[in-house]
């Protein structure tokens, strides 16, 4: 599979560029570039420094380019904040001759810690889903699982991967929040970690939480209008109760409840799992557990009610089986 630019690419950028964030002069168009651009240098063994797109010229980006509610929650925590995350949506084109598209929704990015726990940082860093810009280079564990899955995904699809929230930071915290780092001397550092805004803080107690979920909400529906996928898979279940939730307030369709992993209610096993998505044109959506070590133990579960053997358990190797295993589901539900 090809990282390339979708058909609606420019409609994509549209749609960030009004919701999201809007950089002066070249904008998110600027950004891509600096992706296709390191991707093609990576195929080619040439690597450009940076496989993440910190465009210097993007001074102050919550005050001049963050768009409405973003900058009316982020700009008070301007000497807080820090790893300010945005990956953006990327197309990857089948090596075979394919016409269907498959939306992969994975929950959030998530930057690597700071170098500094205690110096904010309002730079933005625009990354890729799931690391695949390096997917020609392999330099990083994630991608020895997340590679394998996606290319088997790809034999039968072209592959938009998204994440239902754009956007990630870290607030410097003066007492334990939701979570802690370990800096260089070995010590806890606490910190707010979010994905979008959280009102339970007491830094952040006025926030506007509600505001930016609904604004997630907007540019995801705007997404499925613009790429019209074929099918969308959701991996994890942060991104699976999002999108139903999304469902169940934009389409106003019967409730739809997540299903448990481990009882299937349709099957009574450890199973994937098969909602609608009901707006516009009905698409099918099938929820996995995520590729990450941290879901494990459902996978397990999974493999044992397919009867998978230990050889197909380890390493890289799990998650190309759980791919198999998903289009064998998808193939059942007559869905491909």
């Amino acid at each position: 599979m090809q990282l390339t630019r979708h058909e609606k690419h420019d409609q994509i950028i549209s749609l960030l560029e009004e919701y999201l964030i809007h950089p002066d002069g070249k904008g998110l168009a600027h950004v891509y570039d600096h992706f296709f651009k390191y991707y093609n240098k990576a195929i080619e063994n040439k690597y450009p420094d940076t496989a993440f797109a910190n465009i210097e010229e993007f001074k102050d980006p919550i005050k001049n380019y963050f768009n409405s509610p973003y900058k009316k929650s982020l700009c008070p925590q301007k000497d807080f904040i820090t790893t300010i995350g945005i990956d953006l949506p990327s197309y990857f084109a089948s090596n075979n001759p394919i016409k269907k598209t498959m939306m992969v929704c994975a929950m959030d990015p998530l930057p690597p810690p700071p170098d500094d726990f205690k110096k904010s940082n309002t730079d933005v860093a625009f990354g890729v889903p799931f690391d695949l810009i390096e997917l020609n280079r392999e330099i990083k564990d994630s991608l020895k699982g997340n590679g394998p899955f996606l290319e088997m995904l790809s034999t039968e699809y072209n592959l938009y991967v998204t994440d239902i929230y754009k956007v990630f930071f870290r607030l410097i915290a003066d007492k334990k929040y939701n979570t802690e780092l370990i800096d260089k001397k070995g010590n806890l550092v606490p910190f707010i970690i979010s994905n979008t805004i959280p009102g339970y803080t007491d830094r952040l107690k006025k926030g506007n939480a509600k505001e930016i979920a609904d604004l997630h909400s907007i540019i995801f529906a705007n997404e499925i209008e613009i790429v019209k996928p074929d099918i969308i898979l959701t991996l994890g279940n942060d991104a699976r109760d999002k999108i139903l939730l999304m469902d169940n307030q934009l389409n106003q369709q019967a409730k739809q409840k997540a299903d448990n992993w481990e009882t299937n209610t349709k099957t009574g096993k450890a199973d994937f799992q098969h909602y609608n998505w009901n707006g516009g044109n009905k698409i099918n959506i099938i929820s996995s557990p995520h590729i990450s070590g941290a879901a494990r133990g459902t996978l397990t579960q999974i493999f044992n009610n397919y009867n998978v053997g230990q050889e197909d358990r380890i390493e890289n190797r799990a998650t190309k089986k759980m791919a198999e295993l998903l289009m064998n589901f998808i193939r059942e539900k007559t869905i491909i």
